[in-house]
């Protein structure tokens, strides 16, 4: 499991790539992490569980479906709300 602001690399066509994650979406039941590079290209990876692996999402249009709908239905969906406060439930 990968948290929002982590820190994680992968290697994509040999080369060591590094990225920041900007949030996840659980869709049918498996966990899609989505990242940004240092270029700010986001970029979707399959989180297997059991395994604790990260698979790159390879189909681009699957990859930009997925970054749309996590964009129109999970980011900042609680951007008003400061999650540090002792107040504060899920």
């Amino acid at each position: 499991m990968y948290l929002t602001g982590e820190f994680l690399s992968y290697e994509i066509n040999d080369e060591e790539k590094n990225f920041t994650v900007v949030g996840d979406a659980i869709i049918k039941g498996k966990e899609y992490i989505i990242a940004e590079d240092d270029d700010n290209k986001k970029t979707v990876f399959l989180y297997d569980d059991d395994s604790e692996e990260l698979v790159l999402v390879e189909d681009k249009k699957n990859a930009e479906n997925l970054i749309k709908f996590w964009q129109e239905e999970y980011y900042g969906t609680i951007d008003e709300v400061d999650l540090w406060e002792e107040e504060y439930e899920e």
